[in-house]
């Protein structure tokens, strides 16, 4: 039996868009989406950037984490079932640790720093009635989704680039694979996405459904 998939990524709590928890379950009721799978970047952990200068007005690392957490009680409870694939922020701190030279030995995991409950089950990608889901660090472009698929050789899922909600299907002799990227739920005005806030492309709010291991698919722009 094949499932119908509710996808959606780059939700970077706490600096999450104040309605994207409740859009992503509407979509999930309408569209009768019995699994979940988040495609990275749950959390944002920009304390932790080695990328960014930080803002002096921004959330110290404990301030973040205890925000984040606070936050994120709403988001077990609400699904209490997810495919979690790690993405390029929430390996931040991991990435903190070696640069500064801790080992293993003394760091805790991304599952207890974020009380991941039983049902969350992390990976850095997941296989589910053939379709591979996965961040997608280290892809960029507008075409990040389509070489997603090309680069796994099958029907692949992401994240990692806020602008593109998009998916479609490439067909050869051979095969036909689908490619998905599913948007994010960013609120741009918070100061973790100064960044970016004078690009010309813009972060798409939204997330994706496959339907019948890929027999259909389909992305839903989140009205703002």
């Amino acid at each position: 039996m094949h499932n119908n998939i509710l996808a959606f990524g780059c939700s970077h709590v706490p600096f999450e868009h104040r309605n994207f928890l409740e859009f992503l379950l509407e979509i999930k009721k309408k569209e009768k989406c019995n699994k979940v799978v988040c495609v990275g970047d749950l959390v944002d952990n920009h304390a932790f950037s080695a990328h960014f200068e930080q803002d002096p007005n921004g959330h110290s690392p404990k301030d973040e984490i205890a925000e984040a957490r606070k936050r994120l009680v709403d988001w077990y409870k609400a699904i209490p079932e997810v495919f979690l694939c790690l993405g390029n922020h929430d390996e931040r701190v991991d990435l903190k640790a070696k640069h500064v030279g801790l080992p293993e030995d003394v760091m805790t995991s991304f599952r207890n720093i974020w009380h991941l409950p039983k049902g969350w089950v992390d990976g850095f990608s997941h296989e589910i009635d053939g379709i591979r889901y996965f961040h997608g660090t280290g892809l960029s472009g507008d075409n990040a989704p389509e070489k997603a698929s090309l680069m796994s050789r099958q029907s692949t899922v992401i994240a990692h680039i806020h602008h593109n909600l998009k998916c479609g299907y490439m067909a050869s002799l051979r095969d036909k694979i689908l490619y998905m990227g599913v948007g994010c739920g960013v609120d741009i005005k918070k100061y973790a996405f100064a960044y970016g806030r004078d690009f010309a492309k813009r972060p798409v709010l939204g997330c994706g459904v496959i339907y019948d291991g890929g027999r259909g698919a389909r992305v839903f722009p989140m009205e703002l």
